[in-house]
């Protein structure tokens, strides 16, 4: 059986991806693009199982995410949080985005999980340059169907994040 990872990027000419600086703790707990204080340099690539990657389908806006494994619908619809049943992952994004948002179109290319090590959670990173198997650009509300995810739009984040955190509900949030 295949394993499949998937990397969102902006579309390119080819399906080539080099390892690019990365910053991330010890554990792979934390990592981000941007340099922080205390965190390790590397270069890799980082790519995910689809249920990681579905927080990258918007565009780059501040986004927050919660699975449902992390909270059920019915458990953030109790805390006053609007979403609804039966999906994946909720992706909260401020009302502002809105048409940003619904006319964006991600660009998911797919890998072959060899040459890639597990680091934590559906997380996966190489430290060589990897060709991507196939690439697809495809409409927001599409993909979003495709892997039941609901897009959830708030009029504070902070507020959200405030009410995640004060109740113990893991969630990830992009920026």
């Amino acid at each position: 059986m295949n394993v499949y990872l998937y990397k969102v990027s902006p579309p390119r000419s080819d399906r080539l991806f080099h390892p690019s600086k990365f910053w991330h703790t010890a554990d792979w707990e934390s990592s981000t693009t941007r340099k922080r204080d205390g965190y390790i340099e590397d270069d890799v690539l980082y790519a995910g199982d689809f249920d990681e990657v579905s927080i990258h389908l918007l565009p780059r806006v501040r986004t927050v995410r919660v699975r449902s494994g992390d909270a059920s619908a019915s458990t953030l619809q109790a805390l006053g949080i609007e979403c609804g049943p039966g999906k994946t992952a909720h992706l909260f994004v401020h009302v502002s985005f809105r048409a940003e948002v619904e006319s964006f179109c991600p660009t998911i290319y797919r890998f072959e999980s060899d040459g890639f090590q597990h680091i934590r959670r559906g997380e996966y990173v190489s430290w060589e340059t990897q060709r991507a198997i196939s690439c697809r650009n495809v409409p927001l509300a599409e993909a979003l169907a495709e892997w039941n995810v609901e897009v959830c739009y708030v009029e504070d984040l902070d507020e959200l994040i405030a009410k995640l955190s004060s109740n113990n509900i893991y969630f990830d949030e992009q920026r």
